[in-house]
């Protein structure tokens, strides 16, 4: 990490970044007890922070002193577990608050998203190309 002390490089790096999500992740799983008509949003939310969390925590007790990590790995498919939980936590508690909405704004919403994923595939995939020398994930 850099910030001169190991001890404390090893602190922030190995164990911060597992117990700031996963303290996130299980308040959330827990305001999600309470939440009436928005638990599943909030639960899924909770969930992926806790997900993330294990992947780090994986990372850090199995991986981090590893000449060669394995790719792909358990952290590797816990923090991909993330992206997933997420959307359907964001989607679900949109789909609890805008319930009232028509579908014309869901329609609205979804062409806005894919055209910002558009864009940015557009400027992102060159340099990803780039930075993986065209490999495939084919192994």
């Amino acid at each position: 990490m850099g910030l001169g002390w190991e001890p404390l490089d090893a602190a922030v790096g190995r164990w911060l970044v597992t117990g700031v999500p996963l303290a996130s992740g299980l308040a959330l799983c827990l305001r999600s007890l309470r939440a009436g008509r928005e638990r599943a949003g909030w639960l899924l939310l909770g969930l992926a922070l806790v997900s993330w969390a294990g992947g780090s925590g994986w990372y850090a007790t199995v991986q981090w002193n590893l000449d060669v990590i394995p790719y792909p790995s358990v952290a590797d498919a816990l923090w991909l577990l993330f992206y997933p939980l997420a959307l359907a936590g964001i989607v679900s508690l949109a789909a609890v608050r805008t319930s009232d909405r028509s579908t014309l704004s869901w329609l609205d919403g979804t062409i806005g998203a894919l055209a910002i994923a558009s864009a940015g595939a557009t400027v992102a995939f060159e340099k990803i190309v780039e930075a993986t020398s065209g490999s495939s994930l084919a192994i």
